[in-house]
Order: structure tokens, then C-alpha cells, then sequence
């Protein structure tokens, strides 16, 4: 990411995983925790896939407040709401497993790992508030879940592109939702 993203050598990093211990993320508040980290925040990278309750609740914070939100894999880096400094949107070769789980991904369906009930319930309203207009919580979900899809789109249409494999290209391009003039369709092969 830092290379990516091409950060100064001060720059300062958060690593989650890093910062809390095991009791700690069993006996604080999390939902506090996770609003405090995420608003001294200037993005987000996501680098342990994007099917667990609380990386959703992140990405959805980030994407209301148009933070950075950034994919990160072994192999590369995917730039989610602006572009890199070279005006791509990635960075070495992103794992097209991790893209094809999150095509898959459904906000109601993840794994909930330590959350409560209540917790839960708290990720779904951070979701549903990233879409004021739409009428339902459901359907907030499902525009979330396509914004998503806009982001491993890209790569994937390339790669697809790349290996003549036109079954993905046709089932992607006319997919509700997702629109080939999104900026992550931008790159080369």
C-alpha cells in the first residue's frame, strides 16, 4: 500500500490486529471502538477479506465519509474510491479469488465473528445509512453489495478480457448495477 499509494516514510499506519489483544476485543464496547478508529482515519486498507461483519461496517463508514478504501492481497493492491497517484486502480496483480468472494458477498449472509446480536444489528444500520434514499434496509444492502461489485469488477472484466473468457464478461457487463464506464474498469493487461 505505501508503495502504492506512494506515502511519505512517516507515515503513520493502524494495524488492528496489531492493536488489541483477545480480551480486549471481548470486553470493549466494539461498536465505540470501531467509530473512534474508523473517524481518525483518512481510509482504509482491507487486507483479510471482505466477508466479515465488522470489515462491512468499516467499508461502509469509509464509503459515506469518501475515505480512501483500499483492497490489499499478498500480490497487489486494488484502489477502491480514487485512483492512485498513476491514475490506475491497481497496483501489482489482485488475487482473483478474493474479487470473485466478494462478486459472491451478501451483507446479510457474513460471518459475524464476535458480534453480538445487537452488534450485528449496528453493521447492518451503518450499511443502510451509506444509501439514505433507499427505501428499505434491504435495499440498501443490495446497492451496497453492487458497490462493492463495481470494485473486483475491474480487475476481473481485464483478466476476463485478457483469457478470452467471454461466459464472464457477458454475465458481468449486464449485471444489474454495474456500469462499464466505472473508473475501475480503467487499466491495462
Amino acid at each position: 500500500l505505501a508503495e502504492a499509494r506512494e506515502l511519505d516514510d512517516d507515515t503513520a499506519f493502524f494495524f488492528e490486529i496489531l492493536c488489541l489483544s483477545e480480551d480486549e476485543v471481548t470486553s470493549i464496547n466494539t461498536y465505540s471502538y470501531h467509530k473512534v478508529a474508523s473517524s481518525e482515519s483518512q481510509g482504509i486498507l482491507v487486507a483479510h477479506g471482505c466477508d466479515r461483519a465488522w470489515v462491512l461496517c468499516d467499508l461502509a463508514y469509509f464509503l459515506r465519509e469518501d475515505k480512501f478504501v483500499d483492497l490489499g492481497c499478498p500480490n497487489g493492491v486494488l484502489a477502491c474510491t480514487r485512483p492512485f497517484r498513476d491514475n490506475g486502480f491497481e497496483y501489482g496483480q489482485f488475487c482473483k479469488t478474493e474479487l470473485q468472494n466478494i462478486l459472491q458477498l451478501r451483507c446479510e449472509s457474513v460471518n459475524r465473528g464476535h458480534c453480538s446480536e445487537e452488534e450485528f444489528e449496528y453493521v447492518k444500520r451503518c450499511i443502510a445509512e451509506c444509501f439514505p434514499n433507499a427505501p428499505t434496509p434491504q435495499e440498501a444492502y443490495t446497492l451496497f453489495e453492487d458497490a462493492l461489485k463495481q470494485f473486483a469488477c475491474g480487475p476481473l472484466m481485464r483478466s476476463a478480457a485478457f483469457h478470452g473468457d467471454g461466459h464472464f464478461m457477458r454475465k458481468w457487463c449486464g449485471a444489474p448495477g454495474m456500469l462499464i464506464s466505472n473508473k475501475s474498469f480503467r487499466g491495462s493487461m
